[in-house]
């Protein structure tokens, strides 16, 4: 049975810096590109998972065996999964980063330093090289420089060139996705026009077999917003169908009553009305699906019917419908492409959806739905398509595709910065000349940043197997921020040419994320234990 009480320090603090760098150890040995990897043993028969991403490695440990010791483990895991969720990497540059700010900071105030003057020297000298960060930042605006973050991301030169390309082309609003490819190939396709999720209701209505596609052109769209059970409800529509110059329909519904789809695949299948139909069960409900719909409307010139506004699809007019040059369907998916909706219009909607995402927090699960809704507006859908000749290896590349497009699309929003955790290196001068000011009693905090930053460029020489003397430092520090040193050529080397660029973003995230979860840390005196404490799977 667990034991419930109150740890006051200085065993609270020593257990919790003890369990905060036994976790932030293990992400450090994943930094670099001679990352090491973890073997996670399952619960179920099988080989052990191997793991290289710092923060999935965080989120495998639920908790340490010392439950004081597991206090300090799980700030740091949140704070790489926080990273995570946020970024999409930099995850173990923020372990090592805040294990050697705490490391440093526990050591003065063991030997007697305020806590308020060791966090306000720490957090001074933190603004002095997040504001130096910010300044060298360059902009990601071609292709190789993006394709040069997509590489460092990823470790993939292939995948990396790809997202490269597909960013430059469709520009940091780009959504990407990534789907299993037959063959052990990378490829990538651009959406022309959006793809939404749906089912086509009827295998009848296909008219590219081969495929399983229904492809129609110059295709009225009709949409409604709820469920459609009375074929008498079609009659208007059809109506306004069969007396256009082009009698191509698509119609989309939340959902179709059996009468319904019977009545449309018998009007798509007569040879007397000459009336073509493509119609979609749209797989989203509620107020997302709502929203969906509204954006096809933009997108085509469509008035979306249903209870939201009172109307049946029996009101519809020809005023209702809108148009597109093209319409397609592809498994659960289907595709408006050109649609005839008002620009303006198209522009004003992208506008407040790129400022209600500007207005979510870092790491909203709302961001990639938002960012999605404006790609598919704004015709910057892109698809990597991922085949491998494993099924470890496609699970590895899918995942890889995913954190290194969102380090690519924060470069080419935020600029870059020079990889290699050399851009730390380079605040160097700038924080000492800043700390030299401190007054003596916070001077101590400074320098305790001042040799975190120092930390990261270390691990990744370590784990790489290298010594790391002083002299390569103070190699990279003679040469302009474009020049980083690569481990794996161990050289000083354009960043660009070797795909060691950073997001800018990533980078001052990771520096403002492990200050904080540091600071709070050291600033911990008593931990509370409860008898039965509730076990938390989510960081």
């Amino acid at each position: 049975m667990m034991k419930k009480g109150v740890i006051f320090s200085p065993s609270a603090a020593e257990n919790l810096q003890e369990g905060f760098g036994q976790l932030a150890r293990l992400m450090a040995a994943t930094l670099g590109p001679s990352q090491g990897i973890v073997l996670n043993e399952k619960d179920t028969p099988g080989p052990p998972e191997i793991l290289t991403d710092s923060a999935t490695i965080a989120r495998r440990i639920i908790a340490l065996p010392d439950r004081q010791q597991d206090m300090g483990a799980m700030i740091v895991r949140q704070m790489v999964w926080r990273m995570k969720t946020r970024m999409g990497d930099g995850s173990a540059t923020a372990a090592v980063l805040s294990q050697a700010i705490l490391e440093e900071a526990y050591k003065l105030l063991t030997a007697g330093y305020s806590l308020v003057d060791i966090q306000d020297g720490v957090r001074f000298a933190a603004d002095v090289a997040l504001n130096h960060l910010q300044a060298m930042a360059q902009p990601a605006e071609r292709q190789t420089t993006l394709a040069a973050v997509g590489i460092g991301a990823t470790g993939h030169t292939r995948l990396g060139q790809i997202l490269g390309e597909m960013v430059a082309i469709l520009g940091a609003e780009a959504h990407l996705t990534t789907k299993d490819y037959m063959a052990p190939v990378l490829e990538r396709e651009y959406v022309d026009g959006g793809r939404w999720t749906g089912n086509l209701i009827s295998m009848g209505m296909e008219n590219a077999p081969a495929s399983h596609q229904a492809i129609q052109h110059n295709a009225h769209v009709a949409l409604f917003a709820d469920k459609l059970n009375d074929p008498a409800e079609l009659v208007p529509l059809m109506r306004i169908i069969y007396n256009s110059q082009s009698k191509t329909l698509f119609l989309g519904c939340t959902e179709f009553g059996p009468e319904v789809e019977s009545a449309l695949v018998q009007t798509h299948a007569s040879p007397q009305n000459g009336i073509k139909i493509v119609a979609v069960k749209l797989l989203r409900g509620g107020e997302s699906g709502l929203q969906e719909q509204e954006d096809i409307a933009t997108l085509t010139g469509a008035t979306v019917l249903g209870p939201h506004n009172g109307r049946k699809l029996s009101s519809l007019t020809a005023e209702d419908l809108g148009f597109a040059r093209r319409v397609s369907t592809q498994k659960d998916k289907f595709t408006i492409t050109r649609g005839n909706g008002d620009p303006a219009l198209v522009a004003e909607r992208v506008k407040e959806l790129v400022q209600h995402k500007n207005s979510l927090p870092k790491g909203d699960e709302n961001i990639a739905k938002t960012e999605e809704r404006i790609a598919r507006l704004g015709n910057k859908l892109g698809v990597i398509q991922v085949g491998a000749h494993s099924k470890t290896e496609r699970d590895f590349l899918i995942g890889a595709s995913k954190k290194g497009a969102q380090a690519v699309k924060l470069a080419a929003q935020g600029g870059v910065v020079p990889g290699g955790a050399t851009a730390y290196l380079h605040c160097l001068q700038a924080v000492q000349a800043a700390v030299n000011e401190l007054s003596d009693v916070k001077k101590p905090g400074g320098m305790v940043l001042l040799k975190a930053l120092k930390a990261p460029f270390e691990q990744i020489l370590l784990n790489s197997g290298e010594p790391v003397p002083d002299f390569l430092m103070e190699q990279v520090l003679t040469h302009p921020p474009g020049m980083v040193y690569d481990v794996m050529q161990e050289q000083l080397i354009d960043g660009e040419t070797a795909g060691l660029l950073d997001p800018a973003e990533v980078t001052v995230e990771a520096l403002r994320s492990a200050v904080s979860g540091a600071m709070m840390a050291l600033s911990v005196e008593t931990i509370v234990l409860h008898k039965n404490p509730e076990m938390s799977y989510d960081p």
